[in-house]
């Protein structure tokens, strides 16, 4: 698609929005809806690690994670004041869908959407700021409270929960309005924001299904709708984390070919295709087998606008925050910036961790050793110090979480790190004594585990590597560890369940030789030959592979 294609039009001669995204923190749609105005809806999970919504909103808008786009929060502190306020466009250090769909000449509508205030490229859109504003004067009809509410929709209780309705009727009104508008914007984005109380009420999820069908009725049948939610069945209400869902209404399906949760990065770089627009290098391209995606080609040199390097120096930003005095109401309050921070710098560690970048998870533990001290914090510099093979550093941060927490189990993880490099049969003492269902930090899951397995209890090893896994903090080493015992142990069933996906890839020499070793021990030769080939592609020559498939 070229920049000279003309916008899609409708049969009146209006131009028609070519893509709709609805996004809320509560489900929008009911999972067992399968058809909306005789056009198809896929519901697909989506894997979000992310705690806070503004990182998991510019996650979806840019298609990057935060290690890049650098939102965390809803509020940052400002570095020349030292106030708070809430993140705008300009804290966004990637561009989003909407910047590259500027560059190509393509317009973008955003109702409430969050940190769009005064972005530049946004003329025709109504800001969260502006909303705000709005609500104190919008009455909302009382039937519709009825319904929702039930008879207690005018009690002192309700008050929060009819504010957020009055702000969701009129971003859906306003919705609406644009897509009536003769002249409608390229794509349109929604931000619907819900009770949390109130997202398992019948009448509120009836009445958002209906707008969604108004919505996706006035819009032509070649727009794309995605739609980001939480689900509210069953299996998600009793669970810490929030299982979020992208429904997709219209489009070319293949239903039969979902596997699993699908990155939420992935789901920005949909948006730009279904807009005509290439995707920024660096975004998550999407490996969608379950839909039919558009091809962008004749832009190999796409570069995308605005991406920026972050000019805060949060170090010196840190150090002038906790020389702040208390309760002072010009230069803000510091117990405030001080969580502010907390919860930036938890969110970047962990995604640090995630990402296997050790130096960025040592900047962040040291920035939070600084400003709260948790064991934690102790924990992750410990982690990456290790990762980074800084002995003498590993000794002194060890020896540092010993002073302050010594009883924690989390400590003797720590001191069996130091221990097994001179004295196994000490490190197993340590070990011993731990249990891996009473590890609270759930980053150490998985050093206990490679620990226990070099210390000689294999079995204990194994069983904090699972746990690790299942909660989605283990690293490609603590699967490779469990895998190499249980091929050596002749299970290799089991070792090929801890593997995953490590080694499929072939980006690493090492996890792909064990892989193969695995299969081999399993006698799938069909798969052994394909892998063996694409492998000595890859590493033309390699004698150890050879030597493993001529036996």
């Amino acid at each position: 698609m070229s920049e000279e294609t003309p916008a899609t039009r409708n049969s009146d001669g209006r131009n028609g929005i070519r893509v709709i995204i609805v996004f809320s923190q509560g489900q929008v749609l009911s999972s067992s809806t399968t058809s909306i105005a005789d056009r198809p809806v896929l519901h697909v999970p989506i894997q979000v690690k992310y705690s806070r919504i503004p990182a998991v909103i510019t996650t979806l808008a840019t298609g990057v994670g935060v290690s890049i786009h650098g939102v965390v929060t809803n509020v940052t502190i400002d570095p020349q004041t030292l106030q708070r306020r809430p993140f705008n466009h300009e804290d966004c250090l990637y561009p989003c869908f909407w910047t590259d769909a500027a560059a190509k000449g393509l317009r973008t509508t955003l109702l409430d959407w969050a940190g769009s205030d005064e972005d530049p490229l946004l003329p025709d859109s109504v800001s969260p700021k502006e909303y705000a504003r709005r609500t104190k004067e919008y009455d909302v009809d009382d039937t519709f409270l009825c319904k929702v509410l039930g008879n207690s929709y005018d009690s002192e209780q309700m008050k929060s929960s009819i504010r957020i309705l009055a702000r969701m009727q009129l971003v859906l009104g306003e919705a609406h309005d644009r897509l009536e508008h003769p002249d409608q914007p390229d794509l349109l984005g929604v931000y619907l924001r819900l009770p949390q109380q109130l997202t398992r009420t019948k009448g509120l999820q009836e009445h958002l299904d209906e707008q969604i069908k108004k919505l996706v009725e006035r819009s032509l049948d070649s727009s794309i709708v995605f739609v980001v939610h939480t689900r509210q069945d069953d299996a998600a209400k009793n669970s810490a984390e929030q299982a979020w869902v992208l429904s997709i209404i219209g489009g070319d399906h293949e239903s039969g070919h979902l596997e699993g949760e699908i990155d939420l990065r992935s789901i920005g770089s949909a948006i730009r295709l279904f807009s005509g627009v290439q995707c920024p290098p660096g975004t998550r391209i999407p490996g969608w087998r379950f839909m039919k995606l558009p091809c962008i080609s004749g832009e190999a040199e796409f570069i995308p606008t605005g991406l920026r390097e972050d000019q805060v120096d949060w170090n010196n930003l840190v150090d002038r925050v906790l020389e702040m005095p208390e309760g002072d109401s010009e230069t803000g309050d510091r117990k405030q910036n001080i969580q502010v921070l907390s919860r930036r710098f938890n969110e970047l560690s962990l995604e640090a961790f995630r990402r296997y970048q050790w130096q960025d998870l040592e900047r962040c533990a040291r920035i939070l050793l600084r400003i709260r001290h948790l064991p934690v914090d102790h924990w992750w510099n410990i982690f990456a110090l290790d990762r980074l093979s800084r002995h003498e550093d590993l000794v002194l941060a060890v020896d540092s979480l010993v002073q302050e927490y010594p009883k924690l189990p989390v400590t003797h993880v720590a001191r069996a790190l130091i221990a097994i490099q001179h004295d196994t049969d000490g490190a197993a003492a340590l070990l011993n004594k731990l249990d891996p269902d009473e590890l609270r930090i759930n980053t150490s899951l998985g050093t206990l585990g490679r620990l226990c397995l070099k210390a000689g209890l294999e079995e204990k090893g194994l069983a904090a590597i699972s746990r690790a896994i299942r909660g989605q903090m283990a690293i490609q080493d603590d699967r490779m560890n469990a895998a190499q015992y249980l091929l050596q142990a002749g299970r290799a069933d089991e070792a090929m369940a801890f593997m995953g996906n490590v080694g499929m890839d072939l980006s690493n020499r090492g996890q792909g030789v064990l892989r193969l070793r695995i299969l081999l021990a399993l006698g799938q030769q069909n798969v052994v030959d394909k892998y063996a080939t694409a492998f000595l592609e890859r590493y033309p020559g390699d004698r150890v592979v050879l030597d493993l498939i001529q036996g």
